[in-house]
């Protein structure tokens, strides 16, 4: 009887064995056939972006090199792809990671590159963002739009949207509603331009 049991035991261990291997072989296959990145408008924009921006955002086959040009690029894509800005609480240190970089070389790519500070391109993109969504929804509020778009206070928002659009948002907000009821087309690009590399 003490053989049977044995044998029992080793099946049993080899079936555990078994399951627990095929486990670990299906998730290594997920991670090897994650979801193809989506083009839009000339950049390439994962599916999930909260998910795919967490860590594979800088992976070989986008970015390569580390000049200030090279950071400015990759802060642009990133800002565009990620949307890092749309947390309030943004700081310069939590770009480190994604962007395989550190403190000193994003301020000089923001400084020297981009001719703003960190806190003015997340607000230039915030602002961007803000009248990409009243755009789409003008029934939103202010308020909705402001906290939607990253901002902590509609102060903030007040002033680095006068600053970015040269419009105040109820000026900026008539004039979108005016010319949508006119069936013009209405781009956020025909309020602020676009932010590049020098």
């Amino acid at each position: 009887m003490k053989p049977v049991l044995l044998l029992l035991i080793a099946v049993a261990a080899l079936t555990i064995l078994q399951v627990y291997l095929f486990v670990i072989i299906k998730r290594l296959n997920k991670k090897k056939q994650a979801p193809p990145p989506q083009k839009e408008e000339g950049r390439t924009k994962p599916k999930l972006y909260p998910i795919m921006c967490e860590g594979d955002f800088t992976s070989s086959y986008l970015y390569e090199g580390s000049t200030k040009d090279d950071i400015a690029e990759r802060i642009l894509d990133y800002f565009e792809i990620c949307k890092p800005y749309l947390n309030p609480k943004l700081k310069i240190k939590d770009l480190e990671g994604p962007l395989k970089t550190n403190r000193n070389y994003l301020s000089q790519a923001f400084n020297d590159k981009l001719e703003n500070n960190f806190n003015r391109t997340c607000n230039y993109f915030r602002v961007r963002e803000a009248c990409r969504l009243y755009i789409k929804n003008p029934k939103l509020s202010l308020k909705d739009i402001f906290l939607l778009a990253g901002f902590n206070s509609s102060s903030a928002f007040l002033t680095a949207f006068r600053t970015h659009t040269n419009y105040t948002p109820g000026r900026w907000q008539r004039e979108v509603i005016e010319r949508i009821g006119k069936r013009e087309p209405v781009s956020v690009d025909d309020y602020i331009k676009k932010l590049k590399v020098r």
